[in-house]
């Protein structure tokens, strides 16, 4: 039996799920809403953008999406070592 104050393998593999649930569940949320707000965004009532400047609202989302898919690709999982990007 585990002592007090120690977390077992089993509730540590539970709390990683459920972490990694509920940041794919807003990561969702947000690729979902945003999309479907353009109306409001780029509405002459509301925000007024144009297409150009609506369009750049997602560019920090999509270098950073491409920057992390490159890091992680050239970098190896952790405890693994660095792996050649270019081979």
């Amino acid at each position: 039996m585990p002592s007090a104050g120690r977390t077992t393998p089993a509730t540590a593999r539970r709390a990683e799920n459920a972490a990694v649930n509920a940041a794919g569940l807003v990561q969702g949320i947000t690729l979902v809403t945003f999309p479907a707000a353009s109306s409001i965004f780029t509405g002459a009532s509301d925000y007024d953008l144009s297409n150009t400047q609506y369009g750049a609202m997602f560019l920090p989302q999509v270098t950073t999406a491409i920057a992390r898919g490159w890091r992680s690709r050239c970098s190896g999982w952790p405890g693994w070592g660095v792996r050649p990007c270019f081979d």
